[in-house]
């Protein structure tokens, strides 16, 4: 164990769990590890020339670094296809994948989840973290996200067919080191998908989620359709990303049973919401400065319309008792890295209080992941990965763009060009 302690003093220490905060309160940090949390002049503080106190200034507060579940760090986030970005050769994707977590970093976001990258670039990234020669955050990683041959994100290399086939794929995503087992159980945004239809059997998904939990991981799955949800909820999947309710027409429709499903199974949702409303803000910002044409203003109409029934049926989700996560989807589509507090937005905009939109990025997040024991809150025993903002993040979310400073491991990461 180090012999450098740091104590933390500050006006409000945000847990990162549902407990109220600490005011004012203390941290106690033996290198990179918490070893006290607790209220000023009642927690025992080390002495002597190998400590180090920083006091925060008034009306700041220090909470645990935030953790995305949800990215994609070989993708831009800039709007560029795919079928583009994909001709490039590992090596690009694996300095874009460099740019993308340390720019997530800077953010805020101390704990990074790829969700879906080619080969094994992510596993190279976190190898070159772990050896210093780049800085960046944790990372947890699925490797490559298995998926039915030609289903989604099929050029990401681990395209699986039959309940044999997906456990030897998920075997070998552990081989490689993967830390979570990411299904595509619906079509998606992939040319030739069909993100309103499952593409995999309950079978299939089941093999994946044994897998998962034989090896003490979590089973995430991608679920844009309604019967994709019924089928991952049969196959004991731990977290579902997006989690619409899409019929096989295309057609929006809440389904009350299949909402009380997966509360009951506890089972935790990452809504990724402004993934899709990105493209609604966008167009409204075209649209105050010029005229938008006939095409621009029906794509327009046609998302608000779709991004308002999305929003409906995650805050019907949170009323009946679901749990969300928070997850960005960064790097998909045009949602660039170092925003994950634009998604806390929007779950506050659907009712969710902004307490628990902080328990949603923190701790509750740490613990969808499998990695709650290393990361996620304030407590004894973990990472000291700590974010101090200006402001209260409990009562207005946005004081997480206002950033004092960044704690990697009871490092202050750098901020500067």
């Amino acid at each position: 164990m180090s012999s450098r302690w740091t104590v933390i003093t500050a006006d409000r220490l945000v847990i990162g769990t549902e407990t109220e905060p600490i005011e004012p309160g203390v941290i106690v940090i033996q290198g990179d590890e918490i070893q006290a949390v607790g209220k000023q002049g009642e927690t025992e503080l080390p002495a002597g020339p190998s400590v180090e106190t920083i006091e925060i200034g008034p009306g700041k507060t220090v909470q645990p670094g935030l953790v995305d579940v949800h990215t994609h760090l070989v993708m831009p986030g800039d709007g560029t296809p795919y079928q583009t970005f994909m001709q490039h050769d590992d090596a690009i994707l694996l300095l874009q994948a460099a740019k993308n977590a340390r720019t997530h970093l800077l953010s805020g976001v101390t704990t990074v989840t790829d969700t879906g990258a080619r080969g094994g670039v992510t596993f190279t990234l976190r190898e070159a973290i772990k050896l210093g020669l780049i800085e960046g955050p944790r990372l947890v990683l699925c490797g490559r996200p298995i998926t039915r041959t030609g289903g989604h994100c099929w050029f990401l290399g681990a395209e699986a067919d039959g309940s044999d086939e997906i456990s030897r794929t998920a075997r070998e995503l552990l081989k490689e080191g993967a830390d979570i087992i990411k299904v595509m159980a619906t079509g998606g945004g992939t040319a030739g998908t069909y993100p309103y239809r499952p593409s995999l059997r309950t079978d299939e998904l089941a093999a994946a989620a044994d897998e998962a939990h034989a090896n003490g991981k979590k089973a995430i799955a991608h679920v844009s359709a309604t019967e994709g949800i019924r089928r991952v909820l049969d196959a004991r999947f731990d977290v579902i990303f997006h989690s619409h309710f899409y019929e096989a027409d295309g057609k929006l429709s809440f389904q009350e049973d299949v909402a009380r499903r997966v509360a009951d199974a506890g089972v935790q949702v990452n809504p990724t919401l402004y993934v899709n409303g990105v493209y609604v803000d966008l167009l409204q910002q075209k649209a105050a400065h010029e005229v938008l044409d006939a095409q621009e203003q029906a794509i327009l109409e046609a998302r608000t319309k779709r991004y308002g029934g999305q929003l409906e049926n995650v805050g019907k989700l949170v009323e009946r008792g679901v749990k969300l996560v928070a997850g960005s989807d960064a790097g998909w589509g045009r949602y660039p890295f170092g925003d994950l507090v634009t998604e806390l937005q929007e779950m506050v905009r659907i009712g969710m209080p902004a307490a628990e939109a902080v328990v949603a990025a923190t701790g509750r997040a740490a613990d969808a992941l499998g990695v709650g024991h290393l990361v996620g809150s304030l407590s004894p025993g973990k990472k000291a990965d700590l974010l101090v903002v200006d402001g209260d993040p409990t009562k207005d979310i946005a004081a997480l763009r206002r950033i004092d400073r960044i704690m990697l491991g009871g490092q202050t990461v750098e901020r500067g060009c």
